[in-house]
This record gives C-alpha cells, sequence and structure tokens, in this order.
C-alpha cells in the first residue's frame, strides 16, 4: 500500500511547475486565512489543488512548445556522389 501511495505521489509531483503551483498554492491558502477566514486545511488543501492545477497546465503547454519535443527533420539521401 506504501508503495502505491508513493508511486502516485511521485507521478502526480514529477514536473517542476507542478511543484511549484503546489507550494505556491498551499502558501496562497495558509496566508488567505487573514483574508477570508475558514478552516485552515481546507484553505490549503483547495487553494493547493488549484496550483497543482495551474502547474500541471503550464507544465503541459511549456513542453511542448522546448525545442527538444519538436518532431527531428526529415533528411532525405537522394543518392548520387
Amino acid at each position: 500500500m506504501t508503495r502505491w501511495l508513493l508511486l502516485i505521489l511521485l507521478t502526480l509531483f514529477q514536473d517542476s511547475f507542478v511543484r511549484f503551483g503546489t507550494l505556491l498554492g498551499l502558501a496562497a491558502g495558509y496566508g488567505s486565512l487573514q483574508l477570508i477566514g475558514g478552516e485552515p486545511w481546507i484553505n490549503m488543501s483547495a487553494y493547493g489543488f488549484i496550483g497543482w492545477g495551474v502547474g500541471a497546465y503550464l507544465g503541459h503547454h511549456r513542453s511542448g512548445k522546448t525545442p527538444e519535443s519538436r518532431p527531428p527533420k526529415l533528411k532525405v539521401h537522394q543518392g548520387g556522389r
């Protein structure tokens, strides 16, 4: 059971955008307690989930624009000397 939980956590947080977004969301949820009020864990988990989603979105769309993920150019050998 512990192995599966660790596997899920590592899969969900493998991207640096996702980790940063989650930590930023948790910090925003903790900081919003003075403005909004309410339960600390509910605010932190809600903002952390929003931060996780924003990080996953940014990580997905930024990864498509990197030069490493582009398909290689097709080189045609035409023969001859």
